[in-house]
């Protein structure tokens, strides 16, 4: 079994969850019940999966869970303590490894957003929307520098859903959740384009996600109760990658949360959360607020592009966490629930 509890991420969390649960006691706030069911039940059958399968995806799921409910009572302690740790990871790693790439990305506009909702100035509306392009235009700058695709697609799509109408928003909402199905049948149809002879891939990672992707069609009937694991999976792809002349080395992630909920739980573990993430972002309270809110509109593009085209690792659970955790209690507010005024 892997030693999980001693990663870097699982170290990042702990301090998280640990603080937002000492400031939520100090506050004297109430947890709600069906809140610690879900994390109680949730522990359960990570722990159990864990221990019998050795499944570690479990517990950074619940770990991100877990953040998300307790943030929700403490929106504005959780923002500030999570985007600290977020600069202390970027700083971590280039003082380990002695150098910057996109993994020490440091989320500028992410960080404006999330501080202006959490009570910044507004009076001064001219300088902070100034201030906000600037840091919007470093973040562009990082993008090229690192030559960061996900990030560039996601500012372009930020920038188009900016500039619509809050209708145009509305209408093009669902085809922004279909990204994660549109990115893997996009992935298909290039390999598929590739094997033709009708065009070459632009980069050796693009070919090497989109075997990712095929070893997941391929072997669906196999893999329904249970899934293969990151070693088979790994060990079958980079066969592939042989047959290719690409190289041998597969990274354990193939960047697409479903595909990787595929490889750790099956066919069922995919579709489930399928379903939770339809049940999640189909619901008109947050398409409503994903029109009219700028801060919902840029959490929402950016958690979409997270799951669908990042690694799951800490500083993705981390930003989504913030992000999600912002939506929650923007429609809260909404709804005018005295505790999160």
């Amino acid at each position: 079994m892997n030693m999980i509890f001693f990663s870097a991420g699982y170290f990042y969390e702990l301090i998280l969850i640990s603080s937002l649960a000492l400031k939520i006691v100090v506050d004297n706030s109430r947890l709600k019940l069906t809140s610690l069911l879900m994390i109680f039940f949730g522990f359960i059958f990570v722990l159990v999966t864990y221990l019998f399968f050795g499944k570690v995806l479990g517990f950074k799921i619940l770990s991100l869970f877990a953040v998300v409910l307790l943030s929700i009572h403490s929106i504005d302690f959780f923002v500030k303590l999570s985007l600290a740790l977020i600069v202390c990871m970027v700083a971590v790693y280039i003082a380990q490894h002695g150098y910057s790439n996109k993994l020490s990305f440091i989320p500028f506009f992410t960080i404006y957003l999330c501080l202006l909702h959490c009570g910044a100035d507004r009076n001064n509306h001219k300088k902070l929307m100034a201030f906000g392009i600037v840091l919007f235009i470093v973040d562009i700058v990082q993008v090229f520098h690192f030559q960061y695709r996900s990030e560039f697609l996601k500012l372009f799509t930020v920038s188009v859903f900016f500039m619509v109408s809050e209708r145009m928003r509305y209408k093009l909402y669902l085809g922004l959740i279909s990204l994660p199905f549109i990115y893997i049948a996009c992935l298909m149809f290039f390999l598929y384009a590739q094997n033709s002879g009708m065009v070459d891939f632009p980069s050796v990672s693009n070919l090497e996600r989109s075997l990712m992707v095929k070893w997941m069609f391929e072997n669906i009937a196999e893999y329904v109760f249970h899934g293969g694991g990151v070693e088979i999976f790994q060990e079958s792809v980079s066969y592939s990658k042989m047959a290719l002349n690409i190289g041998y080395s597969v990274p354990n992630d193939p960047h697409n949360l479903f595909v990787l909920m595929f490889i750790e739980y099956g066919l069922i573990g995919l579709l489930m959360s399928v379903l939770f993430y339809l049940f999640i972002f189909l619901k008109k309270e947050i398409r409503h607020a994903f029109s009219g809110n700028d801060l919902v509109c840029f959490s929402i593009i950016s958690v979409v592009y997270l799951v669908s085209m990042n690694p799951f690792d800490y500083k993705t659970r981390l930003v989504v966490s913030v992000l999600m955790g912002l939506v929650f209690n923007v429609i809260l507010r909404r709804r005018g629930v005295p505790c999160y005024q």
